[in-house]
């Protein structure tokens, strides 16, 4: 009876390893069942937080009274849901000087605090302007910068920028400070080891360059013919400009390789990019000062011939990469700043050294952008046009000031109603990428669409 038992336990085992090893070899995936996401148990590693508490970091609200945070990759950020106080935020979830975080935008701007709009409400710095100037093509503008970043955090976010799929990009270099910044973040941080140009570098010696130049540190207070009044700090920008100084050339040629290397990152993501810089106030008031024949120091007209010289060989070689565009800010700040205070002047000498413009300041870069960016903003007319949706379906959509309609199955009936096939065939097809940037609502009557066919039969 035993064996009887023992055999049949024998032969029953050898049955399931048989199974199973048929299933493993023909039907592999009833063994390895993917779980759908929501099933799934994920064992949390202790380096890696979860994803909400990345985004809601205590560490992060319990500073709220900090403007700018460390943080361990780009040295400095903005502090996430920072308040509207004085002319600084407000802050979007993710740190950057936006109302919202957008899913997609048609631009984005990287830069510092003369890009973040330091001295101005949020709609008033130059990224907010420059959606003024192109708003009739129904842009989103969104700003990624941060004051005291420079070159290397510019590369560091562009691969980020991309995630919300822009038409093109604008980097904004400042003469005023990163190319000095730039070297020391570059040289202080591993991160960015491959950005050290040059081996033999010692980061020491920029104090005792530093302290060369500050030795006989001086503002310069200015007043023009019209009696208005600027204050000047020559010693302050000299150190990033000085003409001839393996410093600040070295500082000139990492903004160059960084330029370079978007250029590639953008080529391979077929996004274009523009680049701007933004001089220091004492540039844009030289032709002014020499005008009205002030009397300058030495140490301004070094600076105003340096910074002339390392913006122009700066410009020269960003114009010669591919896929890129230059905008030249400087001349049409000169030019606005022969009559006009393009920067603080309240006559108390410490707020007056600010080298951040005023909302006129800040309008000029926009409008001056404005038309280089547009060009790569496609332009939808107002009107119907036809969209070809993931599951083949084609349907109508009514397009107005930024904003998309889907018509109701009554005003679908008007199109055909009152449109010949040919007709219908020859609407205007929008894209997938370029129907997700626009918003959509349901304010179109049927009064509208009637006069939209009447235009297309009439024409």
């Amino acid at each position: 009876m035993k064996k009887e038992w023992m055999l049949v336990l024998i032969v029953s085992i050898v049955t399931a390893l048989s199974a199973i090893v048929c299933i493993k070899l023909f039907l592999p995936d009833l063994l390895h069942q993917k779980k759908s996401p929501d099933l799934q148990l994920v064992q949390l590693e202790k380096k890696l937080p979860s994803f909400y508490e990345n985004i809601f970091r205590k560490d992060d609200y319990n500073q709220q009274n900090r403007f700018l945070i460390n943080d361990p990759a780009v040295i400095l950020r903005n502090n996430p849901l920072y308040p509207d106080l004085y002319n600084l935020g407000s802050h979007d979830i993710l740190g950057f000087r936006n109302r919202s975080v957008p899913f997609t935008t048609s631009i984005v701007t990287l830069g510092d605090s003369q890009t973040y709009g330091n001295n101005v409400l949020l709609e008033d710095n130059w990224p907010s302007r420059l959606k003024v100037y192109i708003s009739d093509k129904g842009v989103d503008v969104y700003n990624m910068s941060c004051g005291g970043w420079n070159a290397p955090q510019y590369l560091e976010m562009f691969p980020k920028a991309l995630f919300f799929k822009p038409q093109v990009v604008i980097i904004a270099f400042y003469s005023g400070n990163d190319p000095l910044s730039s070297i020391i973040h570059v040289y202080g941080s591993d991160r960015w080891k491959s950005l050290q140009l040059n081996s033999d570098f010692e980061k020491s010696s920029i104090n005792k360059f530093k302290e060369k130049i500050y030795r006989n540190r001086q503002d310069w207070r200015v007043e023009f013919n019209d009696g208005s009044m600027v204050v000047f700090t020559p010693s302050d920008r000299l150190i990033t400009n000085l003409k001839d100084n393996s410093i600040v050339t070295l500082g000139y040629d990492i903004l160059c390789e960084v330029a370079k290397r978007i250029s590639h990152l953008a080529r391979k993501a077929e996004i274009p990019v523009i680049f701007t810089i933004i001089p220091t106030k004492e540039l844009v008031y030289s032709d002014r000062v020499k005008k009205e024949s002030i009397q300058a120091p030495e140490e301004y007209k070094e600076l105003v011939k340096g910074e002339m010289y390392h913006i122009d060989n700066l410009a020269k070689q960003i114009k010669g990469m591919p896929g890129v565009i230059y905008v030249d800010v400087l001349e049409p700040l000169k030019m606005a700043a022969d009559n006009s205070l393009l920067y603080r002047s309240s006559g108390k000498a410490e707020r007056d050294k600010d080298g951040h413009p005023t909302e006129k300041g800040y309008d000029i870069i926009a409008k001056t952008i404005a038309p280089y960016a547009s060009k790569y903003i496609p332009i939808i007319s107002e009107g119907i046009f036809i969209y070809h949706r993931d599951d083949g379906k084609k349907l109508p959509y009514f397009f107005k000031k930024g904003r998309i309609v889907e018509l109701t199955k009554n005003q679908v009936s008007i199109l055909k109603n009152r449109m010949s096939e040919s007709q219908i065939k020859k609407l205007p097809v929008l894209e997938r990428n370029e129907f997700v940037r626009y918003f959509r609502t349901n304010a179109v009557s049927d009064q509208q669409i009637i006069e939209q066919v009447k235009k297309i039969i009439e024409h």
